[in-house]
C-alpha cells in the first residue's frame, strides 16, 4: 500500500507545485487599480445582473448534475490514469517503468488529439450524428 501511495504522489506533486506557479505568476501580474469610489449605478446593475444569473444557473438541476459529472469524470481519469504504468508493467512481461510511461504519454497524446479532431468536427457535423459515429 505504501508503494502505491508513494507512485501517486509525484503527480499531486507536480500539481501543486503548477498551481502554486500559476498562483505567484498572478500575484506578480500588476492588475489595474479597481474603482475606489462609490459604486456607480451601471455596477451596482452588474453586480445585481451576475449574482442573479448565478442564481437562476444553480436552480437548473442539469447544470449542476453536469458540474458534478464533470468532477467525477475528471476524477476518474486521474485514478485510472495514476494506475496505468503500474498497470502496464503488471501486465505486460518484460516492460520497464520508462516504456509504461512512455505509453502513458502516448494515451494522454491521444486523449488530447482526439478531443481537438471531435470539436473540429463537431464544426460541421451534427452532435447527434458524431456521437452515432462512434457507437
Amino acid at each position: 500500500q505504501r508503494q502505491q501511495a508513494e507512485a501517486v504522489g509525484l503527480p499531486y506533486f507536480l500539481m501543486a507545485v503548477v498551481v502554486g506557479l500559476v498562483a505567484c505568476a498572478f500575484i506578480a501580474t500588476p492588475f489595474p487599480s479597481g474603482n475606489t469610489g462609490p459604486k456607480t449605478s451601471q455596477q451596482t446593475i452588474e453586480s445585481s445582473q451576475l449574482a442573479l444569473s448565478c442564481s437562476r444557473l444553480l436552480r437548473q438541476g442539469s447544470f449542476v448534475q453536469a458540474v458534478i459529472a464533470e468532477f467525477f469524470y475528471v476524477a476518474s481519469q486521474v485514478c485510472v490514469w495514476s494506475f496505468t504504468i503500474q498497470y502496464a508493467e503488471a501486465n505486460i512481461p518484460g516492460l520497464q517503468e520508462k516504456a509504461a510511461a512512455d505509453c502513458l504519454l502516448l494515451s494522454l497524446f491521444l486523449f488530447m488529439a482526439g478531443r481537438f479532431m471531435a470539436s473540429a468536427l463537431l464544426s460541421i457535423i451534427k452532435a447527434e450524428k458524431l456521437l452515432l459515429k462512434f457507437f
